[in-house]
């Protein structure tokens, strides 16, 4: 009869955690679709909403940054454009416009000073591929839109949102910027004041386990990657910016990295010292108090109490 009883017992144990392996896998597989809709779903939107624009060049170091987008084409080629389009007679694809106006050649003066042949910055150079974004659609579908982030090379491409009134500051914890239920939500700046206007701009993200939305900032703690991946594009509906990435780390989701505000720029000064000295990386620069800066944060993996940070100074797009 014992032996009987145990059986039963037995086959109810194995029953029991059989159903519970069984709701688990269901559970993850369910999580895995969801996260695999969700990177299709943000794919569309920027394959609906924004279009790749030409090639900049620009220089390592923001400091030198012109507002002439001329001034870091390689000088050793005979250009010419055609429609805000570059002609390179080095491209056999390429067809001359001959009703186009020449980019003026410099005249040989005989006393004058030879000019170096080198490129016109003496930093390197960076190609930077352009995005046209149609905000004008974007806020058709949520008037909360505010802006457009993109890191070339990375799965970081998405609209960027800025709570209402109507939603209130958590909602985009879990709902798209379409105002989907989802668990990636949305990158969203903080519902304080007019969005990168001030000394430090908060972009909020979730880190997915499958490397959407900010799941693959934290490859910036390695210099490795800072060292390709030094330029962020910012897009607003009024300016476009350049992201110089300079500082990335880990803080305490309280603690004085998450200032926003300061009182001169002694203070914002003393808060850039100390980004630079905590930081992961090294940067072959270092921000002023003239800077607006764009902190991009996200959570870390089993520490709810700690962020992690990216920061960058802003610099217009030419």
């Amino acid at each position: 009869m014992k032996n009987k009883k145990s059986r039963v017992v037995s086959n109810i144990l194995i029953l029991f955690f059989v159903a519970v392996i069984a709701v688990s896998l269901t559970y993850i597989g369910l999580k895995l679709y969801d996260g695999q809709q969700t990177i299709k779903q943000y794919d569309d939107v920027a394959n609906q909403m924004t279009a790749r624009g030409d090639i900049l060049y620009v220089p390592v170091n923001p400091n030198d940054l012109s507002d002439n987008p001329e001034a870091y084409y390689p000088p050793d080629h005979d250009y010419w454009w055609i429609d805000d389009d570059i002609w390179d007679p080095d491209d056999p694809s390429a067809t001359r416009d001959p009703n186009a106006t020449p980019r003026p050649k410099a005249t040989t003066d005989p006393n004058a000073t030879p000019k170096p042949t080198k490129a016109p910055v003496e930093v390197p150079v960076y190609e930077v591929p352009k995005k046209s974004v149609n905000f004008t659609n974007l806020q058709k579908v949520n008037s909360d839109v505010c802006a457009w982030l993109y890191l070339p090379d990375s799965a970081i491409n998405y609209p960027v949102v800025r709570p209402s009134k109507e939603y209130g500051a958590s909602y985009y914890l879990s709902h798209t910027y379409d105002h989907k239920k989802n668990i990636a939500g949305s990158l969203f700046v903080d519902p304080i004041g007019t969005p990168f206007s001030g000394r430090n701009s908060f972009i909020h993200g979730h880190r997915m386990n499958n490397g959407s939305m900010f799941g693959g900032l934290n490859q910036y703690k390695k210099q490795s990657y800072y060292d390709k991946h030094k330029i962020i594009h910012l897009y607003t509906p009024s300016q476009n910016y350049l992201m110089y990435v300079f500082a990335a780390f880990t803080v305490e989701i309280d603690g004085y990295e998450t200032t926003i505000f300061f009182d001169d720029d002694a203070a914002f000064q003393k808060y850039l010292d100390n980004s630079v000295k905590k930081s992961d990386i090294k940067a072959t620069w270092k921000p002023s108090v003239n800077d607006k800066i764009v902190t991009l944060s996200t959570c870390v993996v089993q520490n709810d109490t700690a962020r992690f940070m990216v920061q960058g100074s802003l610099r217009p797009m030419p």
